[in-house]
C-alpha cells in the first residue's frame, strides 16, 4: 500500500503507511485477525468485502486495480473506516455482493447497493444492452425471453458477420406479435 501516489488518492505516503500498519497490527502472531469493530477474531464476509473494495481501489499491486483504482474509482473518505461502511451498508446479505449503481461512480453510500450476480452483469461496463419496444435487456435476458441461449445468438452473429444485438433485433422484428 505504501506505493500509492498523491495523484491516485488524496492521502500522503505517510497516511498510507500508517493505514497499512494498522491492518498488520490487527492480526495476531498466527496471522489471524484479532477481534475488531465488534466482529469475530476470524474476518467476516462483510469485513472481507470492505477490505477487498479498499484494495482494488487503492493498491496498484492488486490484480483488480486496473479496473477500479486505475480507472479513477475511489472509496469515499467515510468508508475508509470499516465501522462506517458497516453502518451504511449493513451486514452482507447471503447471495448478494456490493454493486456500484453507476458503474463509473465511486464506492459511496449513494452509489452502492447489495445486488445479485445477474443484476451486476447487467450493470457492467461490457454488458451489451438491446432495447426493443421500450424494453431494455442484456443479450442473455433477450435469449431467455426468446427461449434460446446467448451462445446461440452469438454463434448466429459470427456466422452472419453481424453484431449480436442485430441478431436479437432481427428475431424480435420477425415475430408475428412483434414482441
Amino acid at each position: 500500500m505504501s506505493n500509492h501516489s498523491d495523484s491516485i488518492s488524496c492521502r500522503s505516503q505517510a497516511q498510507a503507511h500508517r493505514e497499512e500498519s494498522k491492518v498488520k497490527q490487527a492480526r495476531d502472531s498466527n496471522g489471524c485477525f484479532r477481534a475488531r469493530h465488534g466482529h469475530a477474531a476470524k474476518p467476516t464476509s462483510i469485513y472481507m468485502i470492505w477490505h477487498e473494495m479498499i484494495e482494488r481501489c487503492r493498491n496498484p499491486n492488486n490484480k483488480a486495480y486496473p479496473n477500479y483504482g486505475g480507472r479513477g474509482i475511489t472509496v469515499c473518505k467515510r468508508w475508509l473506516k470499516f465501522e462506517n461502511f458497516l453502518t451504511d451498508m449493513g451486514e452482507h446479505p447471503v447471495g448478494l455482493s456490493i454493486d456500484r449503481i453507476n458503474n463509473n461512480g465511486n464506492y459511496e453510500p449513494s452509489n452502492c447497493r447489495w445486488a445479485t450476480r445477474s443484476e451486476q452483469m447487467i450493470n457492467s461496463r461490457n454488458a451489451k444492452l438491446v432495447t426493443w419496444n421500450g424494453v431494455t435487456k442484456t443479450i442473455k435476458g433477450w435469449a431467455q425471453y426468446l427461449g434460446t441461449h446467448g451462445t446461440m445468438l452469438s454463434r448466429s452473429a459470427r456466422i452472419n458477420k453481424i453484431k449480436v444485438e442485430d441478431v436479437v433485433l432481427s428475431i424480435l422484428k420477425a415475430r408475428p406479435d412483434g414482441r
